[in-house]
């Protein structure tokens, strides 16, 4: 399906637009441009291999502590660097596997709601961040259209974080590029990976603002509405004397719950305990 005889000969191109000049102002190295190797299927009983060094490393990680005082300085920076790394790469191997489950229909077998649902019902106690991303990521790996994106995945040259925001900007800005190319579109944006997931939007912002100014500015009347609903306070319109609704106390009884915003002059008041005398 893929050739890597597509590649980029110019170091800035511009996106099939006639006359609209140029998006990316900063050379994108050739290299990081070109369509990524297929997955290869490893040799038969691989799998069962690599599942015995992924228990044996997960159990090393209770001895790391312990013996973190016994490395020179040299090394503590190799064990931050290359964990760190790994880190990286198994979240791609996890997404690549959500995606496999997908596929063979595991997850439609499950009592998950989706992808999201069943890594966390498979990662307990994972950061619910992560476990989203990735379940996000692995679902949509599994649509034959993103392949590009699970290749990527697969050699480590786009991160899950990366590739979720190009999953999500990507198809944005090709409805405003018809002539766009959806693979290329995910290279160019996959490629600027080490810059982080702020900066592929911004990218969607400028390439969004030169094609579809204005689609831009619908967007941002949108997000400018939302924001305003977040800050402005709710307005009670409801009648004052109406019986309030009552929620829990952390001493057991309840109290009344008003909308903010409300007149409370007239709501009724907790009676005060009656003084003793004598």
């Amino acid at each position: 399906m893929y050739s890597n005889a597509r590649t980029m000969n110019t170091s800035v191109r511009t996106f099939g637009v006639p006359g609209k000049g140029r998006i990316v102002s900063n050379p994108i190295d050739e290299n990081a441009l070109s369509l990524p190797a297929e997955i290869v299927p490893a040799r038969p009983g691989a799998g069962a291999g690599l599942m015995e060094l992924l228990s044996a490393f997960a159990a090393s990680m209770d001895a790391w502590p312990g013996a973190l005082f016994q490395l020179s300085e040299a090394d503590l920076g190799k064990v931050v660097s290359t964990m760190l790394t790994v880190v990286g790469r198994a979240e791609n191997v996890a997404a690549l596997a959500t995606s496999d489950a997908l596929t063979r229909g595991t997850v439609t077998g499950s009592t998950a709601t989706g992808a999201p649902g069943w890594v966390a019902q498979v990662a307990r106690g994972v950061d619910p961040v992560v476990v989203h991303r990735v379940g996000g990521v692995g679902r949509d790996c599994a649509d034959p259209k993103n392949r590009v994106v699970a290749q990527c995945l697969a050699e480590g040259s786009a991160s899950v974080p990366a590739a979720a925001v190009a999953l999500r900007e990507v198809p944005r800005v090709v409805r405003q590029l018809p002539c766009a190319d959806r693979d290329d579109m995910f290279l160019r944006y996959l490629s600027l990976s080490h810059f982080g997931p702020r900066a592929l939007k911004e990218l969607s912002t400028r390439i969004i603002g030169q094609f579809a100014p204005e689609q831009l500015m619908r967007d941002e009347e949108t997000q400018q509405q939302c924001e305003a609903a977040l800050v402005r306070p709710a307005r009670w319109d409801g009648p004052v004397r109406s019986r309030p609704v009552r929620g829990p106390r952390s001493d057991g009884e309840t109290r009344p719950v008003v909308p903010l915003g409300a007149d409370t002059t007239d709501l009724p008041r907790r009676p005060r305990p009656q003084q003793r005398h004598g």
